[in-house]
Parts: structure tokens; C-alpha cells; sequence
């Protein structure tokens, strides 16, 4: 796996997504977007996970166009809704585990500030994500498309098995 170094300085603009209504996250999230903000970063939301600080909504991220940077907050269940999120687009993900699992997300909490300071300076390994494609197809036409992260499941039920013809 090829990996190079995050490029010094060049984030401007960063999506937060956090895991969904708890208050720990919503506190640590809202102390990210100070955070960021102070350091010339502007903070955006997942347009589904917003986030509040006293009362007032951060912006949702319309567009994937001028964001640098993903940091989730929560386990790899948020971990896997961003990569949802960005559809394909090669932009990192820093993973914060505010969960129980973090496979994914591998920064502890209480390294959330500093490793985003290593970030900013450059310091940061980026590894890509194998990202897998998966199409299903029912009497030649297809009813699903989609890409997944790391694995698929594929669950037979009483589906036949040429169902799941195109999985690459």
C-alpha cells in the first residue's frame, strides 16, 4: 500500500461528521469548531449529523469541492457514513473513536487536537482506502449500485445466487 504525507498548510475548509445525538460528541464537536476556526480553518457539517454550538447550526457542506480535510467523531460506523459521504472522492479522513470498536478510527479522543496540529505541519501519514464496487443485478437489469469500504455482505436469504453476479 503506497502512502505519501499530507501537504503542509494547504487545509482550509473541513467536514465534521459526528456521531449522531449524543452529548459528549456534541460537546467535543463543537470544541473542534473553535478549535479549527481559530486556526483558520472553516468548519462545515455532514449535511444529515449537524452540529450545534449554543443554539446555532454550523453549515452543512453543500459540496465536496473545496473540502481538504474529513474528521469524524464517534466509531466505525460514522467512519463509514463519511466515506458514504464523499462518494468516491479522494479526500483523507481523519478517524476519531468516540465509540466502542475504532478499527477505523484510530486516533484516541485525546489526541484529537494534537493530531490535527501534526496534520496542519505536514506530519500525517495518508494511506488510501480499498474501496470495492458492488453492483446487483436482477433479470439483467441492475437494482443496486455502490461502493463499499474493506468488505461486503452478502446475505442469501432465499435470493438466488446469480443475483450477485457483478461484485468486483
Amino acid at each position: 500500500m503506497k502512502t505519501q504525507s499530507m501537504p503542509k498548510n494547504k487545509i482550509k475548509n473541513a467536514v465534521i461528521v459526528c456521531r449522531h445525538l449524543q452529548q459528549d460528541v456534541q460537546l467535543k464537536s463543537a470544541e473542534l469548531v473553535h478549535w479549527l476556526t481559530e486556526n483558520g480553518i472553516k468548519s462545515y457539517s455532514h449535511p444529515k449529523r449537524p452540529i450545534y454550538i449554543q443554539s446555532k447550526k454550523v453549515p452543512n457542506a453543500r459540496s465536496l469541492e473545496n473540502i481538504q480535510l474529513v474528521i469524524v467523531l464517534g466509531g466505525d460506523g460514522t467512519y463509514l457514513e463519511a466515506v458514504r459521504f464523499l462518494k468516491g472522492k479522494s479526500i483523507p479522513i481523519l478517524g476519531v473513536n468516540m465509540g466502542s470498536l475504532g478499527f477505523l478510527t484510530e486516533t484516541p479522543v485525546t489526541q484529537l487536537f494534537e493530531t490535527i496540529e501534526k496534520t496542519l505541519a505536514g506530519k500525517m501519514e495518508m494511506r488510501p482506502r480499498t474501496m470495492l464496487s458492488l453492483s446487483v443485478q436482477k433479470n439483467d437489469k441492475i437494482i443496486y449500485d455502490g461502493a463499499a469500504l474493506n468488505d461486503v455482505v452478502i446475505e442469501s436469504l432465499s435470493i438466488p445466487p446469480d443475483l450477485f453476479k457483478n461484485i468486483l
